[in-house]
């Protein structure tokens, strides 16, 4: 078939497919998992427009609701070890829509398990292992040519005119936990002085960072996705404003550099983990110094006013906490890479509990 021909009878429209990885924990006292999997759409059209009609899907937000498409029979849940089918009380519900652009590449729906979703708490047990498939034919999914605006009002759940759409084999694997909520870790801001001096000749003004872990036992957290791995600047750690002008304050920024580890056979790697003791502060200072000519870095005095004041805030990307994190220590840590990976996803995120009021500080020469 030539790219400017549609699908023919046999072939598909559009094609749907799950995605899982590997170690996928449903931790029921979490808020999510860790790593979402994903649903793939995938047309065939090459000219049209086509609209896809399914069960789950969440508006316009790149989402998949996984509860939903269960309770309408478009998913299946079974145990992982029997392979037996495990019923579900059905619910009805109008289906979402979507219009797939005519183009070759596959769209990327994240997968939402929603763990403290009251139906999972019936239908799994903590500990046993289960799989989500597509159904060959439960729930509603069927496509038609054209932008969805066209039908909307005809929203039928069994369309017999339908488009050849296929539904994928493959499965969601995923094991059941039911951990307690995950600790949460007070975080505080503080300055080395009051006044931060732009001329040489003071000691030199810092940002410092104070999180503490108020757990009894130690927990060690993997924090290469956080700024107090690799900061690509103070503006990823801080938020800084002008208290004359309002204004936010925006510091120099290095380019960084970006470490994928997660397809090591030692993910976490030692690099990356650090350890939270308990009530022991773990602390991160952050100089403001002039720009360096030779080395390029520096320039966070530069970028302040003689006589002004300034207000710092934690930033989102600090508070947001940490997502991948186990109780113990490193030494405790397993020595087979898989099992080492398990321990650190499912967990939840430490959030951190910070006071809204932000730390202040003036500039003189």
């Amino acid at each position: 078939m030539s790219d400017s021909q549609s699908p023919s009878e046999s072939m598909p429209v559009l094609s749907l497919d799950l995605r899982g990885y590997p170690d996928l924990v449903l931790n029921l006292g979490r808020e999510s998992l860790l790593s979402d999997p994903k649903l793939l759409i995938k047309t065939h059209e090459k000219s049209r427009p086509v609209t896809l009609f399914l069960d789950g899907l969440q508006g316009d937000d790149w989402g998949f609701n996984v509860v939903t498409a269960l309770e309408h029979g478009l998913l299946l849940l079974l145990d992982a070890e029997t392979e037996d089918v495990i019923s579900i009380p059905p619910r009805d519900s109008p289906a979402r829509s979507r219009t797939i652009k005519p183009i070759a590449i596959e769209e990327v729906h994240t997968i939402s398990f929603h763990p403290r979703h009251d139906i999972w708490r019936t239908l799994v047990k903590n500990g046993q292992t289960y799989l989500i498939k597509f159904a060959e034919s439960g729930g509603l999914s069927w496509c038609q040519y054209g932008p969805k605006e066209e039908y909307l009002g005809h929203l039928d759940r069994h369309r017999p005119d339908s488009l050849p759409l296929r539904r994928g084999s493959e499965c969601i694997k995923f094991s059941v936990r039911d951990d307690p909520p995950p600790p949460i870790f007070s975080a505080s801001l503080s300055t080395s002085s009051n006044v931060c001096h732009l001329s040489a000749g003071f000691p030199t003004f810092e940002l410092i960072i104070s999180i503490t872990s108020h757990e009894t036992q130690p927990i060690t957290v993997a924090v290469e996705d956080t700024p107090f791995y690799i900061a690509q600047g103070l503006n990823e750690i801080f938020d800084i404003q002008d208290k004359e002008t309002n204004e936010r304050v925006e510091m120099p920024s290095g380019a960084g550099c970006f470490m994928d580890n997660t397809g090591s056979d030692d993910y976490p790697p030692e690099m990356v983990l650090e350890e939270f003791l308990p009530d022991e502060p773990y602390i991160r200072k952050y100089a403001l110094e002039p720009f360096d000519e030779a080395s390029s870095n520096g320039g966070e005095l530069e970028c302040l006013t003689e006589d002004h004041n300034y207000l710092v805030r934690l930033s989102q990307t600090v508070v947001r906490g940490f997502s991948s994190w186990q109780f113990g220590l490193k030494i405790d840590l397993p020595r087979d890479g898989k099992e080492k990976r398990r321990r650190f996803r499912g967990n939840g995120t430490i959030k951190f509990a910070v006071s809204d009021v932000p730390v202040e500080f003036r500039a003189e020469k």
